[in-house]
């Protein structure tokens, strides 16, 4: 059996070598796999770093393909959504733009083509930096020399910094890491869709021979009265309460959340006391509204700290809530009557 698995991970292997990019069904048919058997030998194959999976997808299925090869994923732009295709375009065509320029519509539909745009920062001397989106087979050389290039011609706004630029590096905020299954993994994998049936055969026959104790008597209101809050309890989450440190800003949040009866669904820290976001819901005049909840312990807040919360949340499909200890910049004043008309702000 493990021969026959490894004599089918090589065949698998040996056709992603010849197409350079395939997808989970194109092994399934060519091997006479089911799809599930299929989608673990890809996996295997990305574990190992023979593959890589893609983040746009075909219908449900990725795209798997090797790593030198990656410019064959181009084929498949054509399955992004309307706007994703939009800003795919407009990356392709220029091949480096300025976040600060793209509309919030455009930075999240960058965000969201992570197999073509890449976020990068160009650092200048003085150790200031500046967000942009290149095309993913664009170098950082090339970065330095088409921004240079374009101060030149006027396409985009001269800036002393531009021609400044000591290094390139990769916006780590947009990054994320690809979980890779590990041998052990696979193996676990395996061995579980093998016991799985008998297991859950087995599970049956004992829960048949255990004895069921004898339901307490309801009559038929109490009955309907129990499914309905059970019901509800089914769906409706239970609110997170973090440690927090005395006087802290975390404090302080919460305690604005407890004071308008603000239930904490999911908590996630960024930095200690720093950055952390949540999803929040309260009550409103239309009924329960949920909330994505970004918080910012900063002196000064600027237009790049919005946009970047309103990426998180257009991500996550809710509405986003800025809440912060600092002041807004008079830029991004603006912004918030303009491009972030939709965006709650409150500073505690």
């Amino acid at each position: 059996m493990a021969e026959d698995l490894k004599s089918v991970s090589d065949k698998a292997a040996q056709m992603l070598r010849e197409k350079g990019a395939l997808l989970t069904m194109d092994i399934a048919r060519s091997l006479n796999l089911s799809s599930l058997i299929a989608g673990a030998v890809l996996s295997e194959l990305v574990a190992k770093k023979i593959a890589e999976v893609s983040s746009l997808k075909v219908g449900s299925s990725p795209v798997y393909y090797i790593p030198e090869r990656k410019h064959l994923l181009e084929q498949f732009a054509k399955h992004l959504g309307s706007k994703e295709k939009e800003v795919y375009e407009m990356l392709k065509s220029k091949k480096v733009v300025r976040d600060s320029d793209l509309e919030p519509a455009e930075r999240v539909a960058l965000s969201r083509v992570k197999d073509f745009a890449v976020a990068i920062e160009a650092i200048s001397k003085d150790g200031s930096s500046e967000k942009f989106w290149k095309l993913y087979s664009v170098s950082n050389e090339q970065v330095k020399e088409i921004l240079l290039e374009k101060q030149k011609k006027g396409t985009i706004e001269r800036d002393a910094k531009l021609t400044d630029i000591t290094r390139i590096k990769r916006d780590q905020a947009e990054e994320l890491p690809q979980k890779e299954l590990s041998k052990d993994k696979q193996e676990e994998l395996g061995k579980h869709k093998q016991e799985e049936k008998p297991e859950r055969e087995q599970n049956e026959k004992n829960q048949e021979a255990i004895p069921k104790p004898p339901e307490p008597e309801h009559n038929k209101a109490d009955s309907d009265r129990e499914n309905k809050d059970s019901d509800k309890d089914i769906t409706e989450n239970k609110a997170i309460m973090p440690e927090l440190d005395k006087n802290s800003f975390t404090e302080k949040v919460f305690n604005y959340f407890g004071r308008n009866d603000v239930s904490v669904l999911s908590f996630n820290i960024v930095k200690k006391d720093k950055e952390f976001n949540c999803i929040a819901s309260f009550q409103t005049p239309f009924g329960k509204a949920k909330y994505y909840v970004f918080c910012k312990n900063k002196s000064r807040i600027n237009e790049q700290d919005i946009s970047d919360a309103y990426i998180d949340a257009m991500n996550k499909h809710l509405p986003l809530i800025f809440i912060t200890s600092g002041r807004l910049t008079k830029k991004c004043v603006e912004s918030l009557s303009s491009k972030f008309k939709s965006v709650l702000v409150k500073i505690i």
